[in-house]
């Protein structure tokens, strides 16, 4: 799979719902009603967060640092939160399978350790969606496309690796 294709792939993502929608327009509604459920009522119930109206625009930023080191700091005062709320909630996003935190390459154990955690979105739609990816800027969600085929021990955006 190379050129229109692949980027088509990363752009739909993995989801079953987002695959099976026909046009971009439909996969970017199911992908806002998605991300509007998990922040509406799963996180609710999962974490107890009662200032849920900062989720969504906590979530986009996020995305925007999408394979960048995570500074809880900098993240959380984009959206006027503190440092150990922003770091409960980048927890509460992996609960729900949204994202997750990646230890750096270090040679050393103690340098993993040390060296501040990256953040990587599971799912290269989901990620699209949030950050208005277009074909013309695909190439930022392409390592999260990657790293999620590699999880799976297959591609989502099929055809990168062979199906097991």
């Amino acid at each position: 799979m190379v050129g229109a294709d692949l980027v088509e792939a990363v752009l739909r993502g993995g989801y079953p719902e987002s695959v099976s929608r026909a046009t971009p327009r439909r996969r970017t509604a199911w992908a806002r009603q998605y991300i509007d459920a998990i922040i509406q009522r799963d996180v609710r119930d999962v974490a107890g967060i009662d200032r849920l109206d900062q989720l969504p625009r906590f979530l986009q930023v996020l995305a925007l640092v999408s394979g960048q080191m995570c500074n809880y700091s900098h993240l959380g005062g984009q959206v006027g939160l503190d440092h150990k709320t922003a770091a409960r909630y980048v927890s509460v996003f992996e609960q729900m399978y949204l994202l997750r935190r990646v230890e750096v390459w270090a040679r050393t154990r103690l340098h993993r350790m040390v060296k501040t955690p990256k953040l990587q979105f599971l799912d290269s739609g989901l990620l699209s969606t949030l950050v208005g990816l277009t074909p013309a800027i695909v190439a930022q969600s392409l390592p999260t496309c990657v790293r999620q085929a590699l999880r799976r021990g297959r591609v989502s955006c099929t055809g990168l690796l062979p199906n097991r």
